[in-house]
């Protein structure tokens, strides 16, 4: 994270990352898990499963300083968003999104694929195909997506 501050990348991905909402003015990515005052460490991708949704998170984080252990404890509210738009998934049947929209696949850094989704229908036994891939229409999702798109457009 440190190197993608230095090279303004943590401000163009700040709708990802947050930061601007996160940390404090001047703070400065830390190039170790090593932190010196005024310094930041980003940790990202971590997912956190609960039942139902909480007001908050309470975060601890156990730490050295001058060789006394202390802990720090911050609560963070949680807010449930919900979207102003509606979504009909255009495929019938069960899909797979192997690859979506995330700083760690290939389509974020591909501007015309930015937010593409990498789907794969999944039969009833929840196999990606039948067969022994032999041919492509071994494939349950081979040609559905063609065809809905026609169907879309007539």
């Amino acid at each position: 994270m440190k190197a993608y501050q230095e090279g303004g990348i943590l401000e163009l991905y700040d709708f990802f990352f947050q930061t601007s909402r996160s940390l404090p003015k001047g703070a400065v990515m830390s190039g170790s898990t090593a932190l010196s005052h005024h310094q930041a460490l980003l940790i990202s991708q971590s997912s956190l499963l609960v039942r139902g949704l909480p007001d908050a998170l309470e975060i601890t984080v156990a730490f050295n300083q001058g060789g006394n252990e202390k802990a720090a404890t911050r609560t963070i509210p949680v807010h449930d968003h919900k979207s102003e738009n509606e979504y009909i998934f255009p495929l019938k049947g069960v899909w797979y999104n192997h690859a979506g929209a995330s700083i760690r696949t290939h389509h974020r850094w591909v501007s015309n694929e930015e937010f593409a989704l990498d789907l794969v229908k999944l039969g009833t036994d929840g196999a990606i195909r039948k067969g022994e891939k032999e041919h492509p229409t071994d494939y349950y999702s081979y040609g559905e997506m063609f065809m809905r798109l026609q169907m879309a457009r007539s």
